[in-house]
C-alpha cells in the first residue's frame, strides 16, 4: 500500500464550475515543512528517496517543494488527524507481523546509505497494519555532500536500532528484483529534477551513477554483514542461506 491517503482538517464550500458530474471541493490538508539551518543536502535527499523509494513500492508519503525567502522546503502529507499522531512504532511487532515491509525497508535504506531508521519515522499501525515511512533527510548526502555516498561505497548503513530486529529475509529476492528493475534513466531524473532545490548539478548526477552502481552490490553487502542481523530466521529463502540457484537480476 502506498501512502497517499491523507487526513483532511477541513472542508470548504463546493465548487461550482459548470461540471455537474464532477465534485470538487476547497480543502484544508496540514504538510510538514522542513529543510536544514546551513545546507540543501536534507531537502534533496527527501525528494529522491520519496521517489525512489516509492519506485520500489514502499509507503512514502507523496512529497513536494515548497519555497519560502528564497529557501527550498520539503514538505510531505499529514497523515495523521489532528492531535492524535501516530505513537513510536512497535519494531518487534513489525518484524514479526509486517515482515515483507521490514525487510524491504532495510533494503532501501541499505541502497540509500540511511542509518536514521527508528521509531520516530516509521508511522505503524498495529492494529490495521498501515506502514508509512518518513524522514530520509540524513540519506544519500547526508549533510556532507557526495562523500557520505563515496566513504560508505563499500558498507552497510543500517541503525542498529532497526536492524536488531528484523527476522525474515525470506522477501528479499522479490524487493532485490523491484530495486534493480527501476530504469537507471529515472534514477538520474530523479536526482537531476531534485538538484532545483539547491545542489549543483555535477553533484546530483554523482548521486545518481553512485546509487546505480550501489544497487548491485545490495545483495553481497548484506550477505557480508549478516552479523546486523542477530534475530534472522534461518532455513528460509535470504541473501545469507540460499536453497535455490542464484537469481540473475543483472541489467
Amino acid at each position: 500500500m502506498l501512502a497517499y491517503r491523507y487526513k483532511v482538517w477541513s472542508w470548504g464550500s463546493q465548487r461550482t464550475d459548470g461540471q455537474e458530474d464532477c465534485i470538487k471541493y476547497d480543502l484544508g490538508v496540514t504538510v510538514v515543512a522542513k529543510r536544514h539551518s546551513e545546507v540543501n543536502y536534507e531537502v534533496f535527499n527527501e525528494l529522491v528517496c520519496m521517489n525512489l523509494g516509492r519506485a520500489m513500492g514502499l509507503p512514502i508519503p507523496v512529497g513536494m517543494i515548497v519555497e519560502k525567502d528564497g529557501d527550498a522546503y520539503y514538505c510531505s502529507g499529514n497523515i495523521s488527524s489532528p492531535g492524535n499522531d501516530f505513537p513510536p512504532a512497535d519494531l518487534e511487532h513489525l518484524a514479526k507481523n509486517q515482515s515483507e515491509m521490514a525487510c524491504g525497508t532495510a533494503l532501501f535504506d541499505g541502497w540509500v546509505c540511511n542509518d536514521d531508521r527508528h521509531v520516530e519515522n516509521i508511522f505503524y499501525d498495529t492494529e490495521n497494519g498501515d506502514v508509512f515511512l518518513i524522514d530520509h533527510g540524513q540519506a544519500l548526502l547526508n549533510i556532507h555532500g557526495t562523500q557520505h555516498l563515496r566513504q560508505n561505497a563499500d558498507s552497510l548503513l543500517l541503525r542498529k536500532e532497526y536492524a536488531d530486529e528484523l527476522m525474515h529475509f525470506s522477501s528479499f529476492s522479490d524487493w532485490y528484483k523491484k530495486l534493480v528493475t527501476i530504469p537507471e534513466h529515472m534514477i538520474t531524473d530523479a536526482c537531476r529534477e531534485a538538484s532545483g532545490v539547491g545542489i549543483p548539478m555535477n553533484e546530483a548526477l554523482e548521486v545518481a551513477s553512485l546509487l546505480i552502481s550501489r544497487r548491485s552490490k545490495m545483495s553481497q553487502l548484506f550477505t557480508e554483514n549478516k552479523s546486523l542481523f542477530p534475530k534472522r530466521a534461518k532455513g528460509l529463502f535470504t541473501p545469507f542461506e540460499c536453497d535455490d540457484d542464484p537469481i540473475d537480476y543483472s541489467i
